[in-house]
């Protein structure tokens, strides 16, 4: 679990990095742009719920 904990928390800094960039949302479709904001909502939502997971198990 915590290997995808970190794989999720790396997949969410590269979509922020690349939403963040000066120019990316300005010259990228808006396609891209949205499909980038909605992986990175999806991310964030797994993250959540491995987190969660991970803490319940501690708690066993």
């Amino acid at each position: 679990m915590a290997r995808e904990i970190k794989k999720t928390e790396k997949d969410i800094a590269v979509l922020e990095k690349k939403l963040a960039a000066p120019g990316f949302a300005e010259r990228a479709p808006v396609e891209v742009v949205e499909e980038a904001r909605a992986s990175l909502r999806s991310l964030r939502e797994r993250l959540a719920l491995l987190e969660q997971a991970r803490q319940l198990a501690e708690e066993l």
